[in-house]
């Protein structure tokens, strides 16, 4: 994440009504390693996997809950215990996010794969 800032809850409406998340922003995203997002419905599961995701432009990602480990503990935020409003610059490794929403002026995914069951 290049140029984080964590910009508070947002109250963020989808089809089933309204969901207060965390909102951060940034100029650009990387997600390598083995990304799977994972989106359960009605008993099928839809997986997505791929080698590398990159957002750029305008970034800015809403989730419910962010875990990870940030300065070699393992921290987890959610609307209701959110981080601070000022985050050092730091690396923060094997997150683990519930409901992802990202947007961006532009994405590119490497070796995607989705499988469904």
């Amino acid at each position: 994440m290049t140029g984080l800032s964590y910009d508070g809850v947002a109250d963020v409406q989808t089809a089933t009504g309204t969901v207060r998340m965390l909102m951060f922003s940034m100029r650009s995203m990387t997600l390598s390693g083995g990304t799977v997002l994972t989106v359960n419905e009605h008993g099928h599961a839809l997986v997505t996997n791929n080698s590398s995701l990159d957002f750029s432009g305008n970034v800015v990602l809403y989730t419910t809950r962010i875990s990870g480990r940030l300065l070699g503990a393992t921290v987890t935020f959610t609307p209701q215990d959110p981080p601070p409003l000022v985050l050092p610059t730091m690396t923060f490794t094997n997150v683990v996010t519930d409901q992802p929403l990202t947007l961006a002026d532009s994405f590119q995914a490497v070796g995607l794969q989705v499988s469904a069951s």
